[in-house]
């Protein structure tokens, strides 16, 4: 009689992978503790099954970090216009306005869900001479000055609802056109100024 070998089943060809068993993915031996700010693990890849060390480190960017503060600074100012777009001004005006009012204010917000329409254009036009992104960037931030300025004078009046609200929206929706034209900026710029290995940064 002929023996004949059993024929592995399902189950026995889906049995799970435990991280320790895939060759793939190992943990580098250490004589002494992992460094909690750096983690090396072996990669067995490529048609020999080459190791490749693939390093991960948590470190801080000391050397882009002046570059991260600038644009922290730059996210931080072109943010107030939407603040105060999105949050304080609608809960200003409700107690002198009508819902209706309100919520055609909230129009003011929409050019940073739309800016993708002419952010080809901010990344095309610029003046060489002074800077692909500075060419956006400080006419913008000028502009924005200047706006602000001119509503400290009268931001009282334009809060007692005897304002036209359309004048009042379309107001805020050209600074929040300006910032969001300038968030096209600093993201375009955020890509050419920090390291690759720092980007997540931004």
């Amino acid at each position: 009689m002929t023996d004949l070998k059993q024929r592995p089943t399902n189950r026995d060809r889906m049995k799970p992978l435990s991280v320790s068993d895939d060759p793939r993915k190992r943990r580098r031996p250490s004589g002494g503790a992992m460094s909690p700010a750096r983690d090396e693990y072996e990669m067995v890849g490529g048609d020999e099954g080459q190791k490749v060390t693939e390093t991960r480190s948590d470190k801080i960017p000391w050397d882009d970090l002046p570059n991260i503060i600038l644009l922290i600074f730059l996210y931080l100012i072109q943010g107030i216009p939407v603040g105060l777009a999105m949050g304080t001004l609608p809960f200003l005006l409700k107690s002198h306005m009508s819902f209706s009012d309100v919520g055609i204010f909230t129009l003011s917000a929409y050019p940073y869900s739309l800016k993708l329409l002419w952010s080809p254009i901010v990344d095309s036009l610029y003046v060489k001479s002074f800077g692909r992104r500075k060419s956006w960037i400080v006419p913008i931030q000028l502009l924005c000055a200047s706006v602000f300025w001119w509503l400290s004078y009268d931001i009282d009046n334009w809060l007692d609802g005897t304002h036209n609200i359309y004048v009042i929206t379309f107001t805020f929706f050209s600074v929040v056109f300006l910032a969001a034209t300038q968030d096209i900026a600093v993201d375009g710029w955020a890509i050419s100024m920090l390291k690759k290995e720092n980007l997540s940064y931004a």
